[in-house]
């Protein structure tokens, strides 16, 4: 009996060990190699990396709600974001290894491995049949998105939660028993708690299948079971909206999500998802046209989690709000067609006769070649140390000793390297950086911290405030980076129809040169005048990296720790 079991699944359960081997493989070997020059500041496998361990520090710092991980003025502001995910993360972490980034590389084993898991039950669910299930398991975990899930909670623990709701779900829609139905609509109720986009996306996915179910399937009486589903699922969410309606009710609450990305358009996006569900779903219509592939409770589904991908990518069309939709429901969105062209793959794989045992081995063997290859690729690129790696090293004594000798939720004003860094690796918050603006606070304190962070800056110019990204996030955010991104897709639209081209205002030229006009009136203040409208423990001074600073002549500080070029005074 377990024998069969272990020949059965086997296979299933190998992928999902490697998959966890090679997410976690490379960051074992980048940090063995540098041997003594290693002292725990871990690289980014994936971008903003920094921005979530941090979230997970101020958990662990008792800041549940992540009002704001970076800036002590505003730790008791509502969140903006979900916290539930970082919360389980951080005591998982925590409470296991008493560190969380020795954490995160358990993690990061860990929730690939069962990503791998929950997607062959997805695919069982659908085809029922394991050889299919088995290699296209493989292809999405390992040959195309391995480095995708190597970050936690986004995609990587998230993700989680959504194939379990969908697993659950389908066994609700194919067994109709009640407490396959309960089991979903708790699974569904707990997507509100883990990931904004994937709660929207799975309502509008249940509505165009309750939909579809009740046109072409009402005698199965389907619909009954999705809206059982979707009726429990909203009633647990609730308490969500009660907590979105106390963040909406703060004045700023608006230019908070306008720093996140909100912007305001009805004109289409996502592009590569539309074009995508518009190919699977023609290609799922040909097959139903043919009689290839049967209209069944569980191919009906699968269209409609195509179609809701495009459809909640664009919802601004008609809300006019637009919130980086396109990227964020990326993934969810080709999964979708993912798990709909697995069921035409087992359609077509049928009609081929004597040539389907040839033809799943071709397939097998293609797939294994290519993930492999993949896979081996994406590890060769992240054992490279980047040279921020290794000049992050050198902040370890300094990070040491802030955990040490400071108490918790003091204030640190230093650079926006060791500021973006800091606050992941400490108790300690930070005067500025500029991820601080992803969180509720006001624009004007924005502005001015902005400003205050670069007292010592030699200038501050156009050009300075208009080289690459950094700069400007710091003070906007991500608004008038959407903003623009978002009209010039649109203008290549236009383009295609013959219509002029909308102006795109890449930067808010009045507001910079008013920040340029603030920055050069502060100098007429001293640092420590500037510095007493904030709360502010300890100044840490990188002569390396900054020489121009000249903290040790600044009247009212006090040296109380060095380490090479990095000193710590306090006012």
């Amino acid at each position: 009996m377990m024998s069969d079991f272990y020949r059965r699944y086997a296979g299933v359960m190998l992928v999902a060990v490697l998959a966890g081997v090679f997410t976690l493989a490379p960051q074992v070997i980048l940090y063995r190699s540098l041997g003594g020059q290693y002292a725990g500041i871990r690289q980014e496998m994936n971008p903003d990396e920094g921005y979530y361990m941090t979230r997970q520090q101020d958990v662990i710092d008792g800041h549940v709600t992540l009002g704001n991980p970076y800036l002590y003025e505003h730790k008791d502001e509502p969140g903006l974001q979900v916290w539930i995910p970082d919360a389980i993360l951080a005591w998982g972490s925590y409470g296991i290894f008493r560190d969380v980034h020795t954490g995160a590389m358990a993690w990061d084993f860990v929730l690939p491995g069962v990503i791998v898991l929950l997607t062959y039950a997805v695919l069982m669910l659908y085809t029922r049949e394991h050889l299919v299930a088995l290699s296209l398991t493989g292809f999405a975990s390992i040959g195309l998105y391995l480095e995708v899930f190597n970050r936690s909670p986004s995609p990587q623990f998230n993700f989680v939660f959504y194939l379990a709701f969908l697993a659950l779900f389908l066994q609700a829609i194919i067994t109709r028993k009640r407490s396959w139905t309960i089991m979903a609509a708790l699974s569904l109720g707990s997507l509100f708690y883990v990931y904004t986009y994937y709660w929207t996306y799975a309502f509008v996915f249940l509505g165009f299948a309750g939909a579809a179910s009740f046109v072409w399937m009402r005698q199965e009486r389907i619909h009954e079971t999705i809206a059982k589903v979707f009726g429990i699922g909203l009633v647990l969410g609730i308490p969500y909206f009660l907590m979105l309606r106390e963040t909406a009710a703060l004045a700023y609450y608006q230019e908070s999500l306008a720093r996140v990305g909100m912007i305001t358009t009805h004109s289409p996006s996502g592009i590569f998802i539309v074009a995508a569900g518009a190919i699977t779903l023609l290609l799922m219509g040909v097959l139903w046209r043919t009689r290839i592939l049967p209209l069944t409770p569980v191919s009906l589904v699968a269209a409609a989690g195509v179609l809701a991908g495009p459809i909640v990518t664009n919802q601004h069309i008609v809300t006019g709000l637009n919130l980086e939709f396109s990227s964020h429901y990326h993934l969810i969105s080709m999964y979708a067609d993912f798990f709909a062209i697995a069921l035409c793959v087992q359609a077509l794989l049928r009609r081929v006769g004597s040539w389907r045992d040839f033809l799943e081995q071709v397939i097998l063997s293609f797939i294994i070649a290519f993930s492999l290859a993949s896979a081996l690729q994406t590890m060769q690129r992240q054992i490279v140390a980047t040279p921020a790696f290794i000049a992050a090293q050198r902040y370890a004594p300094v990070l040491h000793w802030l955990n040490e000798y400071t108490k918790k939720d003091d204030v640190v004003y230093t650079d926006q390297t060791l500021s973006n860094i800091m606050p992941a690796y400490t108790h300690d918050n930070v005067f500025f950086s500029g991820a601080a603006g992803l969180y509720i606070m006001p624009q004007s304190d924005m502005r001015a911290r902005f400003l205050a962070a670069h007292y010592f800056d030699p200038a501050l110019t156009r050009e300075i405030m208009t080289d690459g990204l950094s700069m400007e996030r710091q003070v906007y955010g991500n608004y008038y980076i959407e903003m623009s991104a978002h009209m010039r897709s649109l203008n290549k639209l236009r383009r295609v129809f013959g219509l002029s081209p909308l102006p795109v205002e890449r930067y808010p030229e009045a507001d910079i040169a008013s920040l340029i006009q603030e920055w050069q009136a502060q100098k007429s203040y001293s640092f420590m005048q500037i510095l007493s409208q904030y709360r502010v423990d300890y100044v840490v001074s990188d002569r390396a990296t900054h020489p121009e600073w000249r903290i040790d002549t600044v009247q009212g500080l006090h040296k109380v720790f060095e380490d090479g070029d990095i000193v710590v005074y306090t006012p």
